[in-house]
């Protein structure tokens, strides 16, 4: 063999060595940071051993001899399958995500240091019962002792990042905590597109609307619906950028099955979590099991609250009302001053450092005026402006959320429930309760605005006093609904104060409808079985398509679509029921036909940007459409553009002539090929700052649509033909209170946040089945059924 021959021999050699140790280690380092599920670790912050169960979903089952040690191990499971999600968390929530990913974050970071979490943890830290700081205290205890002993095994997304997890404290479980609610709380605020609205709109056309133009002093009148628009965007960009790290915008919907209306003659409660589609959800099925405690629900890692489960006694669940939590403000405002009434005020000034990797450190000076922090100092277009818009959140308040959590797994009828919800006095939710001994019920656990002027006033003048008038309502101030005697779940029974409360009249709308919709389920058979809840519960009926449809029908005879269709499709949508199948033709034509309708009537009126924002907001866009489609003689259906005077009929045709075409050129003249199935891509997310391995099975995957209609229609969608679900039913939870084995629940992916885990998304076929795997609480079935334990030991 020449010279050449054996070096290129040796080369080759050398190179497939070098890439089978590239796999061997890559395999070994992979395989190293799955956490173990069975074995045993010691622990020197616990008193006794306790037993960690898995069943087949990798549901950890803990069995412990006492408190201390119970809370102690639910913080090690949260890290042992979270350790990414929760080291996520903790930076997101305390501003320090520059730290990691450098210059990208930076953005994010200024706005949650301008939130003031920090002060707001300060506060509720100094208020503490002794319960919740000692709960807390073992919980952070668990997880610091997982992070010590999983520190040379890190997940893959720390070593990619070239990053290390750092100890917890109780301080960063309540500012995770409170900055979750506030993400939540600003993903649903649209005060500021209704006020953008409200400036851009003739007065006569927002009476229709039930708008008034915010009450703004003549100094500021130079602002306009340009400004407000731009503060929109930038709290968009921020939603955004959260939620591709980490799904946090979710919604809650619960209902009863009364006693009588059960086939087991128990009442049956139900819940539905609408989440953001991602790889892995926020949420975390657990179980606690210790004297006195045996219970099982949903929490969020690094946070120990349940927010919704069931024990030996009761099952309990949320939903989200939706109040207005958020109010913005317009301040005459200086470099170091603002103006309350006709006296001006020192503005409280604060810095703060933050520290961006391999970047100067960023300085942020954080202006405040007795309402809240100037957000709009960080928007770019807002500075030397001649006013300033500061906002005012209602999670500002100071509660023992965690006390309220603590006495809730310690409660065994609905008196001690009622006790301990009222702790929970935000964000805006309302409890469902149902108990072994027939009692259901519901009560608010919110704080609503007091005054209804509030649904009006979307922009509050800072420098008036008047905004004092409408403070908020404590939740004691409310009426609980509690009774054996309740036969439906109707929703004057469940909604008739919250109703009174709502500040946007569309979310309240969309929660009634979604009501009624079960109401309807119940009443069309006597007695309902479990597969006939879990039907319900993946019910995809839409409201919003009904009253679409019932808007159009009438005209597609008389329009100018091709003659050899208009029976055909008036015939279709004449026998359509309202369901969101993917092999529905008729969700297709009324999907575009909302898209085209909205288009006809506002862009004219509000001009491109505007309009395009009010089309890519579900919340605004469904609820004006509905409301007009209503009002045969609006002022909205005049084009401006033209010298005609169209009326209503005008722009329905038109529409339904331009949703006809754009479905026959896009998808062929085939009407049976218009199915709702390829229109719609359902989009699931990974965190775009790791380079761990990719899921090919979750990644941009079209699948089944799931959930209601309602969560599909009238608060998910973006008005384009080709739908993008942004968020859709994800977790399901079925409980029967006289039997705590009889519980079912889902989450649609898995319980770890490791892409190589078993666990990572193990669930989603169930999901894609419409399927619910089975709870366990018995504890002689949890160990006799459970595939793998863990013991934790005392040193």
């Amino acid at each position: 063999m020449s010279n050449t021959g054996k070096i290129i021999r040796g080369i080759l050699i050398v190179s497939i060595l070098t890439f089978l140790s590239i796999i061997f280690f890559s395999h070994l380092l992979i395989n190293r940071s799955i956490p173990k599920y069975s074995g045993s670790y010691r622990c020197h912050m616990i008193g006794s051993n306790v037993s960690i169960y898995r069943d087949d979903y990798g549901v950890p089952h803990i069995i412990a001899n006492d408190e201390k040690d119970l809370f102690f191990s639910a913080g090690f499971v949260h890290a042992q399958d979270r350790l990414w999600q929760l080291n996520l968390l903790k930076h997101m929530a305390n501003g320090t995500l520059s730290e990691i990913f450098g210059e990208e974050t930076r953005s994010l970071d200024r706005f949650v240091r301008l939130a003031g979490l920090s002060r707001l943890t300060e506060k509720i830290l100094a208020d503490l019962s002794p319960e919740s700081t000692t709960m807390l205290t073992h919980y952070v205890n668990g997880i610091n002792a997982c992070i010590d002993i999983r520190s040379a095994n890190l997940p893959i997304e720390f070593i990619t990042n070239d990053h290390s997890p750092s100890h917890w404290t109780i301080d960063d479980i309540i500012t995770v905590h409170r900055f979750v609610v506030l993400c939540n709380s600003l993903f649903h605020n649209d005060d500021l597109l209704r006020s953008a609205i409200a400036y851009k709109a003739p007065a006569r056309h927002l009476r229709e609307l039930n708008l008034t133009k915010s009450y703004i002093p003549g100094r500021h009148s130079s602002i306009d619906a340009n400004d407000v628009l731009r503060l929109h965007h930038y709290l968009q960009s921020v939603r955004s950028q959260i939620n591709s790290l980490l799904p946090i915008e979710f919604n809650f919907f619960s209902w009863f099955l009364p006693a009588e209306q059960s086939d087991t003659k128990h009442p049956i409660l139900a819940q539905t979590i609408d989440v953001v589609p991602s790889s892995t959800t926020l949420f975390y099925e657990i179980h606690l099991i210790c004297p006195n405690i045996n219970y099982q629900g949903f929490t969020i890692p690094g946070i120990p609250l349940f927010f919704e489960g069931n024990n030996n006694d009761f099952s309990w669940s949320a939903n989200t009302l939706l109040l207005d939590e958020i109010h913005f403000f317009i301040e005459s405002t200086n470099s170091n001053s603002y103006r309350s009434g006709s006296t001006r005020h020192p503005l409280e000034l604060d810095q703060e450092l933050i520290d961006v990797r391999n970047q100067p450190s960023d300085t942020l000076t954080i202006r405040r005026t007795p309402h809240g922090p100037i957000i709009s100092d960080l928007v770019e277009s807002f500075v030397d402006q001649r006013f300033s818009v500061s906002y005012q959140w209602v999670g500002s308040i100071t509660t023992d959320e965690f006390l309220g959590a603590y006495q809730l797994i310690h409660s065994k009828n609905s008196r001690q429930f009622l006790a301990s919800v009222q702790h929970h006095k935000f964000p805006a939710l309302e409890f469902i309760y149902a108990d072994a001994n027939n009692m259901i019920g519901r009560t608010i656990a919110a704080v609503p605005p007091k005054q209804p002027l509030a649904q009006r006033m979307y922009l509050w003048d800072g420098t008036s006093t008047q905004f004092e008038k409408y403070k908020f309502a404590d939740p004691v101030e409310l009426p609980s609904s509690f009774s054996s005697e309740i036969s439906t779940p109707s929703p004057a029974a469940l909604l008739s104060h919250s109703l009174n409360h709502a500040s946007r009249r569309n979310h309240h709308l969309l929660l009634h409808h979604r009501y009624q919709r079960v109401q309807q389920l119940i009443e069309a058979k006597t007695s309902l079985k479990l597969p006939d809840i879990i039907a319900m519960q993946n019910d995809s009926y839409s409201n919003f398509n009904e009253m679409v449809t019932r808007s159009i029908i009438d005209d597609i005879l008389t329009s100018s679509i091709d003659e050899r269709f208009k029976l055909y499709f008036h015939d279709i949508l004449h026998h359509y029921d309202y369901r969101a199948e993917r092999v529905d033709i008729a969700t297709s034509i009324c999907h575009v036909m909302s898209h085209t309708l909205l288009r006809s009537i506002f862009r004219d009126e509000l001009g491109d940007t505007l309009y395009r924002a009010v089309a890519a907001n579900p919340y605004v866009s469904t609820d004006l459409l509905y409301q007009i489609l209503q009002n045969p003689t609006s002022v909205w259906y005049d084009d401006v553009d033209t010298r005609l005077v169209e009326k209503r009929s005008d722009i329905v045709k038109s529409s339904l002539a331009e949703a006809f075409l754009y479905l026959k050129n896009h998808y062929g003249e085939l009407v049976d090929d218009w199915r709702w199935g390829k229109l719609t891509t359902l989009y699931f997310s990974d965190n775009p700052y790791t380079d761990s391995l990719k899921n090919s099975l979750l990644k941009e995957k079209s699948i089944a649509l799931r959930g209601y209609g309602d969560a599909i229609f009238s608060a998910v969608t973006d008005y384009t033909p080709e739908v993008h679900i942004s968020l859709f039913s994800g977790l399901l939870r079925i409980a029967e209170t006289s039997n705590r084995d009889y519980t079912r629940s889902l989450t649609y992916a898995g319980q770890s946040d490791q892409i190589i885990s078993e666990h990572y998304a193990d669930q989603f076929s169930l999901w894609e089945n419409s399927s619910l795997k089975k709870c366990l609480l018995n504890r002689e079935k949890i160990e006799e059924k459970s595939v793998k334990l863990l013991v934790l030991k005392p040193n």
